[in-house]
């Protein structure tokens, strides 16, 4: 995934960029969904 940090962090539900990324890594909450969905960053 790529965008700014605030869309990122809204995207995923999370208060910041370290929970965004330990969640892409974990393979838990809405990372596990948007990477399962092939999710791509909007514009």
């Amino acid at each position: 995934n790529s965008g700014a940090p605030g869309a990122l962090v809204e995207r995923y539900g999370r208060r910041n960029m370290e929970e965004v990324f330990l969640d892409i890594a974990r393979g838990t909450g809405k990372g596990a969904a948007l990477a399962a969905a092939g999710a791509k960053a909007e514009p």
